[in-house]
């Protein structure tokens, strides 16, 4: 305590935030006449930085109720509201609404308090403060218990509980247990209420005379409790659990929307990208291509000039770069080859997918571009598998080898010599 004096006394008595937070610290402590002494001395005005104002409106309002100096209006812990409402501090924020929920107790005010006291308890649940969830939901157990709705009183006292059992305050845990006890006598569950005066009476001593007390008088609390039901209250709080339940399933589908309106842009671009660089892919096969082919007439036209050693190096150096662009460069390409090359060796196309036929198609359009181009020109196939049967006859192939490469009848080849005109018609 001395040391709290000599702070305000070598700060000249100047309000700072360490003051204050000296000033909570006492009220955490109980030592509320203490805590309630120090803050009078400050008016709101005293802190112009606003953070510091609402800290103080807060404790003076906080003191003041549990010195039990109500005060006039709610005026300063509505401005504290404001401010942590804006700053996002949910304990702070649930401490305000707890003391302005006490506020409309004592006025009585029962639909206010439990609105308040509601507010509170959302913001808490969010919180680890323990201490301020205990003094919530006994709070609003004594609403219920006051306004007759006693199966909530039982449950907030019981949340309540759960809290309090770890401060080893025995005079709050004994409030909780008689606050349960209560609750059960007026329901008429006489069992559960001599149970709960049980479990309180370690923390108060002999406890027999209320025991029996409320045994006896339970018949009486029973009829009292129907005459002072307040329903409002009890609507009151489905009201605003079914708003919050509302509120958030809200929450719920616009955040469902939100990802899948990501999801589906996600998607999107990961077609684009896909198309991207299948076309992408597609221009450099194209001119590795061209390239190719470019290479195989180089070759065709030196094989017709006189033979001499400076013309057999040319032509096996088109054949290494023709190598090069098919091994290295193009994976597709080395695929075709390998098909290709089966098809010479009289390989067959049994277990090929619609792909195969396709990288065999690039690399026969890469070694002989002007029979690719006549076959397109003339009959334009519609499909790789027509393409390919083209490219077996451009290759010198029979009926009998096309129908031992592809496992066709003769009869399957007419059809689908048939589907190509037809389509080449068109």
């Amino acid at each position: 305590m001395l040391t709290f004096v000599s702070i305000l006394v070598s700060c000249g008595g100047l309000p700072i935030s360490q003051q204050l937070v000296k000033i909570d610290s006492l009220l955490a402590e109980g030592k509320n006449d203490y805590a309630y002494h120090f803050i009078s001395k400050y008016n709101a005005t005293s802190f112009p930085n606003e953070e510091d104002r609402a800290y103080y409106n807060l404790l003076m309002t906080r003191a003041a109720i549990e010195r039990e100096f109500y005060p006039s209006s709610d005026s300063l812990i509505n401005e504290a509201i404001h401010y942590y409402k804006i700053t996002g501090d949910r304990e702070r924020l649930a401490c305000c609404y707890y003391y302005k929920g006490e506020y409309y107790i004592y006025l009585r005010d029962w639909s206010k308090a439990i609105v308040v006291m509601k507010q509170a308890e959302e913001q808490v649940v969010q919180t680890k403060n323990d201490w301020m969830k205990y003094k919530i939901y006994y709070a609003i157990g004594r609403i219920n218990q006051r306004c007759g709705n006693y199966l909530l009183g039982v449950d907030y006292a019981q949340k309540a509980l759960r809290y309090v059992l770890q401060t080893n305050n025995w005079e709050d845990i004994a409030n909780i247990y008689m606050q349960i006890a209560d609750n059960y006598a007026n329901l008429g569950q006489v069992d559960s209420a001599a149970y709960y005066t049980k479990k309180m009476e370690p923390y108060v001593g002999s406890v027999d005379w209320r025991q029996e007390r409320l045994l006896m008088e339970i018949r009486d609390s029973v009829r009292q409790a129907k005459a002072r039901r307040n329903n409002t209250v009890l609507e009151l709080q489905w009201q605003f659990d079914g708003q919050k339940k509302q509120e958030a399933h809200r929450q719920q589908l616009i955040w469902a929307a939100v990802a899948l309106v990501f999801l589906l842009f996600i998607i999107m671009l990961l077609v684009l990208y896909i198309r991207y660089r299948r076309a992408k892919e597609r221009i450099v096969l194209t001119e590795q291509q061209m390239q190719i082919n470019s290479y195989i007439n180089e070759i065709t036209q030196l094989k017709s000039l006189q033979k001499d050693t400076d013309i057999t190096q040319q032509i096996e150096e088109l054949n290494s770069k023709i190598r090069e662009l098919v091994e290295h460069e193009s994976p597709r390409l080395i695929h075709g080859k390998l098909l290709y090359d089966d098809i010479k060796k009289k390989g067959t196309t049994s277990g090929w997918s619609n792909d195969d036929y396709k990288c065999f198609i690039d690399y026969y359009k890469a070694i002989d571009f002007p029979s690719f181009c006549r076959i397109q020109k003339k009959y334009a196939p519609k499909t790789a598998h027509n393409t390919f049967f083209l490219i077996l006859y451009e290759m010198g192939m029979e009926d009998r080898d096309v129908r031992r490469i592809m496992g066709i009848t003769q009869e399957a080849i007419r059809s689908t010599r048939y589907r190509i005109q037809q389509n080449g018609r068109k």
